[in-house]
Parts: C-alpha cells; structure tokens; sequence
C-alpha cells in the first residue's frame, strides 16, 4: 500500500509517500514541504495562480508514487487571527477533491489522536530535536507518522508497535529527504 501523509499548514505544508503492508513494515519513499502552497486569498496576489501551483505540485506527487490512500491532520485553528483557517481548509479541499475524483480513500486525524498513540511508544518531542539535528522538519515527521498511524487503523493492528527505535526511522526520512531535495 502507498499511502500519501499530509501535515497541513499554510506556509509549512509537509508531507511522506509511505509503504506498508499488513505487517506494518513502513518504508518513507519520499517526504518533504510542500513549497506552492497557497498563501493569500488577496485578488491582487492571484489566489487562483497559486491554487493551481499547488494543485499540480500535489497531483505530481499523488501519480508519481501511484497514492492509494491519503491521511490528513485535521487542521485546527489554535487562535490564528486571519485567513488562515481558509487558506489551509482550500488546500485540504484539494486532497479531498482528488480523492473522491481518483478513488483514493482519505482520511482524516485529529493531530490528538495520532500524537497520543505515538508518545505512548516514543517521546515525539525527542524525535523533533534529534530530526532536527538530522535536518529533518517537524512536519516531514509528522507527515509520516500520520500515514503510518492510517495503516495501524488500516490494518487493525496497535498504533506504532513496529518502532521498536526511532533512529532507524529518522535515518530513513533523512536519507529520502536528502536525495529529494538534492543535498
């Protein structure tokens, strides 16, 4: 299964192609940001432009990797004063559209839900500090283990038992966003 997880935001948008089977051995194919995300609703600054950057740059990654399944955090607006809340809610319109379009399930998770399970197994904060030493961001993270959270539900199996440790999973992250960001 090729799942697509996505961490939204307006200017820091991350997400990781992941791999899983029943057996829940995840592979991250490719994670990163997002770098055409939609970031003003002002007619002047030509919103609809930049809906379409986004909405080929989310498209090219969803064919690329042949996505069968989406998982999404739901966003929620922790008192951001603004747009915002809109800007992100047109940009998770747009998984959800090409979800229902190709057939793709999408899912999505509340960021309690999938944080909970995880620090139940590994202290997430500890895996921020030491991804950024790998250079890795928080949302390329999170990104992956929304989706590998999607495949435990998927699959009926109990939420992150297969990481065992975090290193080999951040090294694995760290090796896919290197060479798709050309470091």
């Amino acid at each position: 299964m090729i799942a697509l997880g996505i961490d939204p935001g307006s200017t820091s948008f991350g997400y990781s192609v992941v791999s899983y089977s029943k057996k829940m051995q995840p592979k991250v194919l490719e994670t990163g940001t997002l770098t055409n995300t939609v970031r003003s609703l002002v007619k002047a600054e030509d919103p609809e432009a930049q809906a379409i950057l986004f909405s080929n740059e989310v498209d090219s990654i969803i064919i690329r990797h042949k996505v069968k399944r989406v998982a999404a955090e739901r966003y929620q607006n922790r008192g951001i004063k603004g747009s915002q809340i809109e800007l992100v809610s047109m940009m998770l319109a747009k998984f959800l559209y090409d979800s229902m379009y190709e057939g793709v399930p999408i899912t999505f998770v509340t960021a309690a839900q999938w944080k909970n399970r995880i620090n139940r197994v590994h202290d997430l904060k500890q895996m921020y500090v030491d991804g950024k030493m790998l250079k890795i961001e928080p949302h390329e993270i999170d990104a992956s283990l929304i989706a590998m959270y999607d495949g435990c539900n998927l699959y009926g199996l109990e939420h992150f038992h297969f990481m065992t440790e975090t290193k080999s999973l951040l090294a694995n992250i760290q090796k896919v966003s290197i060479n798709v960001r050309g470091k």
